[in-house]
């Protein structure tokens, strides 16, 4: 039985966010299982693309993880060891704010180092470029050794980069680089990959129950809560879809064939435009104290938007 473990590699941090959706795999061809590189670009170093696909037969003791094809570099020789690493790649579009995955699994095998410090290696580097090809940043896990991997040879282990598109960026170049340290063959294998992004939430300023401070309601299960969305020479409250907002798990109070019960007017006396959208009341849903409650919503094109504010919360 193979064993998985997660590998963790040198990360940017990312709090799972409320408001995404499901994400979905953006890389064509991501395990190799249509049996060519499809969808994948290599760079000058590759002497042929279908030699990085075995499909049929392990190579050595290198096979895939899941399915019948995995990609391998055993078959890319270059010039001497210590030379440019070889590489696959594909880009995406990104829009800057949105969070990234880029993870996959690679298995190395055949170490003739004795202390794994000069074994071969796999690399994962995600790259943003601006509109005009200008590189942004980079991110990546270093190179992964068969010594760092636990060297036991038939073993995938996760890799994992996540974080958030940066300003400027329109594309993401997903990468992964064989690096030869020994020998004459890349003994570097990858399979399973994936790179998902989910829309990034804007953050935007709220006022429960306008007017007042602190913030306190009493929780009877009867009434309503007034929230204001404040807007901004940044946020412009009309382009709020006002059926998708949700108080602390509350929905908008319906007002039958009128719709949601909200009105734009100036709360906070600033002349820009603030939406106060009134939010259905449940005993349920609070308990009596301090703390903050969060609106989340979405725009008419489908930006997601958040705010938070601090309640005092009665019951009588």
């Amino acid at each position: 039985m193979r064993t998985i473990r997660i590998f963790l590699c040198t990360l940017i941090l990312l709090v799972g966010s409320p408001y995404s959706a499901g994400a979905q795999n953006l890389l064509t061809n991501p395990d190799a299982e249509d049996g060519t590189m499809s969808g994948w670009t290599a760079d000058s170093n590759i002497a042929a693309l279908t030699n990085l696909v075995q499909g049929g037969e392990s190579l050595g003791d290198m096979i895939p993880r899941s399915g019948s094809y995995f990609f391998s570099f055993a078959d890319s020789s270059e010039a001497a060891a210590g030379g440019p690493p070889t590489s696959m790649f594909q880009d995406i579009a990104v829009t800057p704010g949105d969070s990234y995955n880029a993870e996959g699994f690679i298995q190395t095998c055949c170490d003739d180092d004795p202390d794994g410090t000069d074994s071969d290696a796999g690399e994962l580097k995600v790259t943003f470029f601006d509109g005009s090809s200008g590189e942004i940043s980079v991110v990546s896990t270093g190179e992964i050794k068969f010594s760092q991997l636990g060297g036991v040879e038939n073993e995938y282990d996760k890799f994992v980069l996540t974080g958030t598109v940066p300003a400027g960026a329109v594309t993401a170049r997903y990468e992964l680089f064989g690096v030869l340290h020994q020998g004459t063959f890349i003994n570097t294998g990858f399979d399973d990959l994936q790179f998902e992004v989910t829309p990034g939430v804007e953050s935007v300023e709220i006022d429960i129950k306008p007017g007042s401070d602190p913030n306190c309601f009493n929780i009877n299960g009867h009434g309503v809560i007034p929230v204001a969305i404040l807007g901004s020479s940044t946020f412009d409250v009309t382009l709020v879809d006002t059926t998708t907002l949700l108080f602390g798990g509350l929905e908008v109070r319906m007002r039958g064939k009128k719709g949601p019960l909200c009105n734009f007017e100036d709360s906070d006396g600033d002349t820009i435009l603030d939406l106060v959208c009134h939010f259905e009341d449940d005993s349920a849903s609070w308990a009596p104290g301090d703390g903050d409650a969060t609106l989340i919503g979405t725009l008419l094109d489908g930006t997601a938007f958040g705010g938070t504010d601090s309640i005092c919360v009665t019951q009588e």
